[in-house]
């Protein structure tokens, strides 16, 4: 539920001492179907173009990622499978933890342009439930004498995650 998706990040970000935390679930969408007919024809329903070419196509699904609890600016706002650092945990279910965001080709500074902030530390870490990846939880930006999440901060979000 929100509340308790809004209770983890919350929790994750105090205990982390993060200065912000997100969480993004996974998401489907049915692809474009052509009819035989149109392919025949050269006539297309719609833009298949349109459709990323990656393993976010999954049994005729196109996978992305939801923001649900963020920065009013980003609440909401969708993350293509594969791409940044949340789409990119996502795919591969494996965790990120970066200690200069910009130094990483990964890192998305839309929200940094946007808002204005200045992204520095990120670790990012796959919900795993049933073997499958079904969201990702992101802090941002470690807060005290270190500058950057340390080993023991990525035990305790996995730890969180696995426990969503």
């Amino acid at each position: 539920t929100e509340k308790a998706m809004e209770l983890m990040v919350k929790s994750a970000s105090r205990i982390l001492r993060a200065h912000k935390c997100s969480l993004f679930t996974v998401e489907t969408r049915s692809l474009p179907q052509v009819s035989p007919r149109a392919k025949r024809s050269g006539i297309k329903k719609l833009d298949l173009a349109l459709i990323p070419e990656n393993d976010s196509k999954i049994d005729g699904e196109n996978k992305y990622l939801l923001c649900h609890i963020a920065d009013e600016d980003f609440e909401g706002s969708e993350v293509e499978w594969g791409k940044g650092l949340v789409g990119t945990v996502a795919q591969t279910s494996k965790t990120i933890n970066i200690a200069n965001a910009y130094e990483d080709e990964r890192f998305c500074q839309d929200f940094d342009k946007k808002s204005g902030y200045r992204t520095r530390s990120i670790l990012t870490v796959p919900i795993i439930a049933k073997k499958s990846v079904v969201g990702v939880i992101q802090a941002i930006n470690k807060m005290g004498p270190a500058d950057h999440f340390s080993d023991d901060d990525v035990v305790i979000l996995e730890t969180i995650a696995n426990n969503a």
